[in-house]
């Protein structure tokens, strides 16, 4: 049987067309087909048909189903295909039947072969799947509001594998046939700039850069009319890089993560020589306050052009209150993602993150800036390996180690002349108002000691000011006796603590209790949000606030609602700070409760915790999609560590506890292992002074699954037992429960399939006494894997088979796709191919973006293509599941499905 939907409804048995009845008959049947193999409600399907439905439409839907069913019956169907259920019906279409499902089935082949650079197949792919529409889908009936939300995503769908389509035609070379097609399209969807950006790429290829130009300048003239907006970044980038006449667009990321260059700067003529000079690796070193950051930058924007292949920037945390040093794995997995690494990817441990650093870098030309290292052993792993590539270094510290053991040219800085210092003024403040008194002037040089960060800071007291004369300004600051000790030379008479002490007092009462309470924070950036509810005040009037402390430029606005403190200042701010812990009790449920919501964005069916009632005055956020949780946990996750690691200190036992639960589904898919197994090591210690042995039980047991994740068995044995006592003691069957499956997980992995199938029954076991049947499903699927493994064919197909039903029958498409790449699998092994690829493609289809996956996937759909003797298929999936292997990291994988590929070469 054949359902088509890309165009007028239509229903083909063995050919030969099915009579599908009347118009809203047709609709029941596009609605049923779009939600196939799943329960439609009657409310749905109402909707789907009707613009506004009648006041009883259940009599009009069961006539309907009932002329589908007629019609399917004497086309030869047996009865099954339509159900009706007590929550609504269900069609089953089975693989290859449904024009929609084959659809994204082959886009979805398509991606995958672009992902793996294989232009041609990826053509291939997509220009079936587009033959499939044969008009406007659903064609001339008038479906209700239900079924027009369905048509949008279809054509969504459509336009993006067009899209992709046409990027596929310029890596093959088929550029000025992609032009023609690409301005259609721009014609059809003026505010896709996606597609004007294909048409540029398409255009330079063709060697009319000139008219790739003017297609940039079409778009921005219908974007500003219709949106009255610029163009977004995408096509301005493209722009930039023909109007300086380069090569077309690389494919490869070209990261510009440098921060913006110091807006005044003078000086240090002698220093910038030495760098544009010196060795591939300089170190910048000398006290805090001292310029080396603001050296680096100015230097690095004078010659950003030099590095065709972009610029990295990381701030290591080298030194400040309360800092912990940035890993050398963290800024790594930074700057590999930053160069197109999908975070999924990444290596877990420092060395061969620093090996694919060194071989993504090996042909680049590049600048990275490694901003206040602590230590030449931090900075080590993330030194290229590339000559072309210039690296610059700033730390209080000399770090002797990179220049006698890697050849870095050091560069120290001192405090400045007098005459730079007096240019710093200048730029400022203006000339004519320094020379009006030159005597105050001269104090105040004396008094800032040719410390950039202090004169700075006097700079802005001044400007704000403008009326005050400097003699009043020169007489204040000497007549304060506090004295910042911290810079860490010894030889320097810079009164930075008296600016400091003197731009403070200037706040008003609001401004200065804000900047107390920055010394309060364990982290060195933070957010609007998050200080509006440290200081218990509404967001609005604590960014007025924020924006008082930036004026005197005592706080940073490094990105669009995100502050920091220059280190001296932070330092400072630390030593006034309250012993106010009912502000730090307000940030941490401001954390936990942001970061519960944001993980109820990523897995809304996990079991949310319960928390205290929030303090008055904080004000959590709420993400709104998982792309905007993913982007917050992006933004506070240092932050969110920071307040870990304080509240460990402290001894807040359940702060530490309730923010390490959120934190598990996003740590697992940036790949961060390293950290999530610090964040349980931490929990494990503050659930031993926690009342509730649940707690204990389930910090032990995601500790022993990261363990076993990074290959630590023994360890992860030790904390799953553990584990496994605390749910027993608490007579707590749901946590044995979820302890088993982690067992069976750990035992998989050590290759001990029998006590896994022993921990998967009894898991099974105990979710059917708690009545969770999707539970029910996962340890039945691990059941299956596990005895397939063992041999015992014939109980493990029992196993998926029911682990596949109660997927589809509570719709959880993940767990289906898992169960029939697992029937797939033992299909294949016990001399079925054609069955197994049945179930492996239906597998795929359903398997959407996890990559992982469908590298397995692919790696078994090729060994059922060579079983019958299709070696062109088996060859084609198994150099897809080859690169996916290789993008992911997985080398044992690699080997295995590399050695099938010689075979049939």
């Amino acid at each position: 049987m054949e359902f088509r939907l890309l165009g007028p409804p239509e229903a083909r048995a063995g050919g030969t067309p099915v009579a599908l009845g009347g118009p809203r008959q047709q609709l029941v049947l596009a609605a049923l087909l779009l939600h196939a193999n799943e329960s439609v409600s009657g409310g749905f399907l109402a909707e789907a048909v009707w613009e506004q439905a009648p006041a009883s439409p259940d009599s009009n839907l069961r006539t309907y189903v009932a002329g589908l069913r007629r019609a399917l019956t004497a086309a030869g169907d047996d009865g099954s295909r339509l159900e009706t259920r007590r929550d609504g019906y269900l069609i089953r279409v089975g693989p290859g039947e449904f024009d929609v499902h084959e659809f994204e089935r082959l886009a979805g082949q398509g991606e995958l072969a672009q992902q793996a650079q294989d232009p041609l197949a990826a053509l291939e792919h997509y220009d079936h799947a587009l033959a499939l529409w044969r008009g406007e889908p659903l064609g001339r009936l008038s479906p209700g509001p239900a079924l027009r939300g369905e048509l949008v995503k279809l054509a969504e769908q459509r336009l993006t594998v067009v899209e992709r389509r046409a990027r596929a035609q310029l890596d093959v070379g088929e550029a000025a046939t992609a032009v023609g097609e690409l301005r259609a399209l721009v014609e059809q969807h003026p505010l896709r700039e996606h597609l004007w950006a294909l048409l540029m790429r398409a255009l330079d290829r063709c060697g009319r850069r000139a008219e790739a130009l003017q297609v940039f300048e079409n778009a921005r003239t219908v974007i500003a009319a219709e949106l009255g907006a610029d163009p977004g970044a995408e096509l301005t980038a493209l722009h930039r890089e023909l109007l300086r006449g380069g090569e077309p667009a690389d494919t490869r990321p070209v990261p510009r993560q440098l921060p913006p260059a110091p807006r005044l700067f003078a000086g240090r003529s002698g220093e910038l020589d030495r760098l544009t000079s010196a060795a591939p690796v300089c170190v910048i070193s000398g006290p805090g306050g001292m310029g080396k950051t603001w050296l680096a930058l100015h230097w690095a924007h004078r010659h950003a052009r030099d590095f065709t292949d972009g610029q990295l920037y990381v701030n290591l945390h080298g030194f400040g209150p309360g800092d912990t040093p940035t890993p050398a794995t963290v800024a790594l997995q930074g700057f590999l993602t930053a160069l197109g690494v999908p975070p999924n990817a990444l290596p877990a441990t420092e060395d061969p993150l620093a090996a694919l650093y060194r071989s993504l870098l090996a042909d680049r030309r590049m600048l990275i800036v490694l901003d206040n290292a602590h230590s030449s052993e931090q900075v080590a792993p993330l030194l290229p390996g590339s000559a072309g590539c210039t690296v610059l270094v700033t730390s209080r510290h000399r770090l002797l180690g990179l220049v006698t053991g890697h050849g870095a040219q050091p560069v120290d800085l001192d405090a400045l002349p007098v005459p730079e210092a007096r240019e710093i003024l200048v730029q400022h403040l203006g000339g004519a108002r320094l020379a009006a008194e030159p005597e105050a002037v001269t104090a105040l040089l004396d008094q800032c000691a040719g410390l950039p960060l202090a004169l700075g800071i006097l700079a802005a007291r001044a400007r704000s000011h403008p009326g005050f004369p400097l003699r009043a300004l020169a007489d204040e600051l000497g007549e304060s006796a506090s004295r910042l000790d911290l810079l860490d030379s010894g030889d320097l008479s810079a009164s930075v603590r008296s600016v400091l002490s003197w731009s403070y007092h200037a706040l008003d009462d609001e401004a200065a209790r804000l900047f107390r309470l920055f010394g309060l924070l364990p982290h060195p950036e933070t957010s609007l949000e998050a200080v509006a509810s440290l200081a218990a005040l509404p967001r609005a009037r604590t960014r007025s606030i924020l924006q008082r402390l930036e004026a005197a430029s005592l706080v940073v606005q490094h990105l669009p609602h995100r502050y920091r403190m220059h280190d001296l200042i932070r330092d400072y701010a630390a030593e006034l700070a309250p012993d106010d812990e009912p502000a730090l009790h307000r940030l941490a449920a401001f954390y936990v409760h942001s970061a519960a919501a944001a993980e109820r964005q990523l897995a809304p069916h996990r079991p949310a915790l319960a928390f205290a009632p929030l303090p008055e005055g904080c004000c959590p956020v709420s993400p709104s999609s998982e792309d905007d949780a993913l982007a917050w946990f992006d933004a506070e996750i240092t932050p969110i560590f920071g307040l870990h690691r304080l509240a460990a200190a402290k001894g807040w036992h359940r702060t530490v506890w309730e923010l390490s639960w959120p934190l598990v589904n996003y740590l697992f898919r940036r790949g961060r292992t390293q950290d999530d197994l610090m964040v349980w090591q931490a929990a494990v210690v503050a659930t031993r002074h926690l009342p509730d042995l649940e707690h204990r039980a389930q910090a032990h047991r995601f500790l022993g699954h990261v363990q076993a994740q990074l290959g630590k068995l023994d360890e992860a044995r030790e904390s799953l037992e553990l584990a496994l006592g605390f749910s027993r003691e608490a007579a707590d069957i749901r946590s044995e429960a979820h302890c088993r499956l982690a067992y069976v997980f750990a035992c998989s992995i050590h290759g001990e399939y029998q006590e896994a199938v022993e921990h998967g029954q009894r898991a099974l076991e105990l979710f059917r006494e708690l009545g969770e049947p999707v539970w029910q499903a996962e340890a039945l699927n691990s059941l299956g894997t596990n005895r397939a493994s063992l041999g015992a064919t014939g109980e493990a197909r029992a196993c998926l088979e029911s682990a596949l039903e109660l997927f589809r029958a509570h719709g959880y498409v993940h767990g289906e796709a898992v169960s029939l790449h697992g029937l797939g699998d033992l299909a294949r092994r016990t001399g079925n191919p054609a069955e197994a690829l049945e179930h492996l493609g239906r597998a795929l289809e359903l398997n959407g973006r996890n990559s992982f996956m469908a590298a397995n996937i692919l790696e078994a759909t090729g060994q059922a293509h060579a079983d019958l003797g299709r070696l062109d298929d088996a060859r084609r999936d198994w150099t897809q599941a080859a690169e996916l292997c290789r993008g992911q990291f997985r080398h044992t994988d690699l080997a295995r499905v590399e050695e099938r590929l010689a075979r049939v070469r």
